[in-house]
């Protein structure tokens, strides 16, 4: 096990998250030894997946996960598909039983290997018994295998199942020093290139092309990126869309807040905005209109720029797979149209939409401002936001309301567990963020998601950089506005499943500094010191009405689609 500690720091790893137990015992004490990596303890393993999540999220490198055996490695499931399907590097290290002991009905044992199933980019089972030179090697081949692994190409999860034999603690008394160097095995990375008869084609097919639209999915910020988009926004004339997850709002160009504009379209207007060749990259869209609108309206040509994996249709109209990082592939591809103008008819076509759509939200938030709902709230919390500090938008309601709104061009990165989009765990991958850096976190979060979640917030301190703004409506309101669930006798107990649960015990618990508001002047007031810097991270607590949340949110989907 110290050898795996030792690999674990040779890699650049920085950071490991560590639920307690016993059979995990050597794996702890030789991490929580080690110079070179800190570590974290958080006893729930389901918040601890996630905490790790977002501390890889945040640093852009791989975290290791320790935990015990049985029920605690099926409690890292949901974090680990979320980071399956987010590309975020974990190495999820899962101390065992001893084949022999699985299904002798002994305690904590259950069926480890390829726990996670497809989940994982692969799941790797150490020797139980290194004593023999080869399955040293072996040992240690694999651990540094799977470290390579979590960061090659597109990254993601990869886990490392330990089975461990008693006794655990007798050699724990001694800090380890490590006897032999452990076997390491690096690995040089490269990027993809296109040739020149790739580029050529490509070339000619943009320039074929009259209503040319780059799409932007789910992606980490880039200034690179960003530069280059606006680049070809300004000097070509293409059209650039993205949702709030895009993390674009540093590209003036960019067209965001698009979420309303095509559920206002007759015909006509539609086909205008059809493209003939879609450029898209990143993961999925928030907007269910937008992806309705390219499903309905197809692009002639859709190509999909992806370095690595599997590429999901979600459109419904790939043509043709780019396999490019889109950073790279946007830097070249602007350098190679450096001369070309196209036509700016298509681009202004979908300016003026989103002019129309913004005049029309203008309208409605003033006559809806006094109405101290979690939509109108949401707006107010998001223009408060200090420049330099990073966003988390919890699901369901919170990344939909603040996708709507937008942030406008603000110095702000935005984040969202949209991998899975499940509502376990959003909580615990925003303190994950604020445990690696030192810059503002800002949650907007449901209550369901936050109750759900509670146990982010029993660590041994919560970070003080941590801000969490809890939209308290007493249920799931989602529930409310869609049409399905609204109409059924059974909606509000089955669905809605009311509550009467406030946040202010649980902070005064966990040593939260809290503040509470239901009215707007109660609003204000906590807002003048909120997001300035103090020794204890925050929360305030809106407390609102769901039938008026309801009310509010219907009166904007029926503007846009008069």
């Amino acid at each position: 096990m110290i050898n795996l500690v030792s690999i674990c720091a040779a890699h650049g790893i920085k950071e490991a998250v560590l639920s307690p137990g016993s059979r995990s015992a050597l794996l702890t004490v030789c991490f929580a030894r080690h110079p070179q990596i800190r570590t974290h303890i958080i006893v729930d393993e389901r918040s601890a997946a996630y905490t790790a999540l977002g501390i890889a999220q945040q640093t852009q490198n791989t975290v290791a996960l320790v935990c015990t055996s049985g029920t605690a490695a099926l409690n890292y499931a949901p974090a680990v598909a979320e980071a399956w399907y987010a590309n975020i590097p974990l190495l999820i290290i899962t101390a065992d039983r001893p084949p022999e002991w699985i299904d002798q009905m002994d305690g904590q044992a259950v069926h480890q290997p390829n726990i996670y199933g497809r989940h994982v980019k692969q799941s790797f089972q150490l020797p139980v018994d290194t004593r023999h030179p080869d399955a040293q090697w072996h040992f240690e081949r694999q651990v540094s295998e799977a470290i390579n692994l979590t960061r090659a190409a597109l990254p993601g999860p990869v886990h490392i199942n330990v089975p461990i034999r008693e006794p655990f603690y007798q050699t724990l008394h001694n800090p380890p020093v490590d006897p032999i160097k452990p076997k390491l095995i690096q690995e040089i990375r490269s990027e993809a290139a296109l040739s020149q008869q790739a580029w050529q084609d490509l070339l000619h097919q943009i320039k074929s092309s009259k209503k040319v639209l780059i799409l932007a999915g789910q992606y980490v910020y880039s200034s690179s990126l960003s530069s280059s988009l606006e680049s070809l926004t300004n000097q070509n004339g293409v059209t650039v869309l993205g949702d709030l997850l895009s993390n674009l709002q540093q590209v003036p160009s960019a067209l965001n807040r698009i979420d309303g504009i095509v559920t206002q379209l007759d015909q006509h207007s539609a086909e205008a905005l059809r493209p003939d060749l879609l450029i898209s990259f990143g993961r999925g869209l928030i907007s269910k209109h937008l992806k309705n609108f390219f499903r309905k309206h197809p692009a002639q040509q859709h190509w999909h720029i992806q370095e690595a994996g599997a590429v999901g249709d979600l459109l419904q109209s790939v043509t043709q797979i780019v396999r490019l990082k889109p950073t790279r592939f946007f830097q070249q591809l602007a350098e190679r149209l450096k001369n070309y103008q196209m036509d700016n008819h298509y681009r202004s076509l979908w300016q003026s939409l989103l002019q129309a759509t913004a005049d029309a939200q203008q309208v409605f938030f003033n006559k809806n401002k006094t109405r101290f709902c979690d939509f109108i709230l949401s707006k107010k919390i998001l223009e408060y936001l200090p420049d330099g500090s990073d966003l988390h938008l919890a699901n369901s309601m919170p990344v939909r309301y603040a996708n709507i709104i937008g942030i406008g061009e603000r110095n702000m990165r935005v984040y969202a567990n949209r991998g899975t989009a499940g509502i376990d765990g959003s909580l615990s991958t925003a303190v994950g963020h604020a445990l690696a850096t030192d810059r503002l976190q800002t949650i907007l979060i449901g209550d369901l998601s936050f109750f759900y979640d509670v146990n982010a917030l029993w660590n041994e301190a919560t970070p003080a950089n941590l801000r969490i703004v809890l939209f308290n409506n007493h249920g799931g309101n989602i529930f409310t506005m869609i049409e399905g669930p609204a109409k059924l006798p059974e909606c509000e107990r089955y669905f809605v499943t009311p509550h009467q649960r406030k946040a202010e015990s649980l902070a005064e618990d966990f040593g939260l500094a809290y503040q509470h508001a239901d009215n707007h002047q109660a609003l204000a007031d906590c807002l003048d010191n909120f997001f300035l810097p103090s020794d204890k991270a925050k929360i305030l607590e809106l407390v609102t009405d769901d039938k008026i949340n309801t009310e509010v949110f219907r009166g904007y989907k029926g503007l846009l689609t008069l």
